[in-house]
């Protein structure tokens, strides 16, 4: 009887880390639950406060734009963003891929992209941390190619934003609060102020590269409505079209 016992234990032991092994290759899954989601919308439907929803490693066409976060939730590709990407498909969708509405959210190891003019994601109060996230070829003509906050701290950190483009902020338009850390911005676009960056509140940048992006008005690199604190920064070829009145690089106004 005790070796039998013991045996099932194993076999148990067994079809689990078989599981978990499945669940890091693909799907979308809710961490906790023994069965995956067809979308990432689905699971964000099925989500409550606190839930960590978890992507293995490929491509996941965004479905039911835009996907509306609501509750508190931790977004994370479990391989990382080398490995996990969201993409919009769609050449004629001209919207978010994800909003934020009055929720705390971390979006992890994820890249996000699109062949058609959306934004990545648009958050209008809570907050937003963004850890390992890239971001490409996001963009079209309004604020915050790649992420747009209206209202709440934006945290950013070991991210890469590159081709993106918006009307201001052709990476980043922030309304809140914003810190960014080791992170790239290279040849963004934004129409107006602020070719990567654009932001109305303080913010903390360290151990951040800006590299050739384009402002068509002020701060080729990124444009500051407020107090600034600047470490360890490079800018390197931003520049701002002809006809503006400052300089192609940070522009701050307290």
């Amino acid at each position: 009887m005790h070796t039998k016992t013991a045996h099932t234990a194993m076999v148990a032991l067994l079809m689990a880390l078989l599981l978990c092994q499945a669940r890091a290759q693909a799907g979308v899954y809710i961490r906790g639950e023994p069965t995956d989601h067809v979308t990432l919308g689905a699971a964000v439907d099925h989500a409550v406060h606190g839930d960590v929803i978890e992507l293995g490693p490929g491509t996941y066409a965004a479905e039911d734009l835009p996907i509306v976060v609501g509750v508190d939730v931790t977004l994370i590709g479990t391989h990382g963003s080398a490995m996990t990407t969201l993409h919009n498909p769609e050449d004629h969708y001209a919207g978010d891929l994800i909003q934020v509405n009055g929720a705390t959210v971390s979006v992890q190891g994820i890249t996000l992209s699109s062949d058609g003019p959306a934004r990545g994601i648009d958050m209008d109060g809570g907050g937003l941390a963004a850890l390992d996230l890239v971001a490409v070829g996001l963009g079209g003509d309004f604020p915050g190619g790649a992420i747009r906050t209206r209202r709440g701290p934006l945290t950013v950190a070991g991210c890469a934003f590159v081709g993106n483009a918006g009307r201001s902020g052709g990476a980043i338009d922030s309304g809140g609060p914003l810190s960014v850390d080791d992170t790239v911005f290279s040849n963004n676009r934004g129409s107006a102020e602020g070719g990567a960056v654009r932001a109305h509140r303080d913010v903390v940048l360290s151990s951040v590269r800006f590299t050739n992006n384009t402002a068509g008005l002020d701060g080729g690199a990124a444009y500051i409505d407020g107090v600034a604190t600047i470490t360890a920064v490079v800018l390197d070829g931003n520049v701002e079209r002809a006809g503006a009145m400052h300089g192609g690089g940070l522009v701050v106004q307290p």
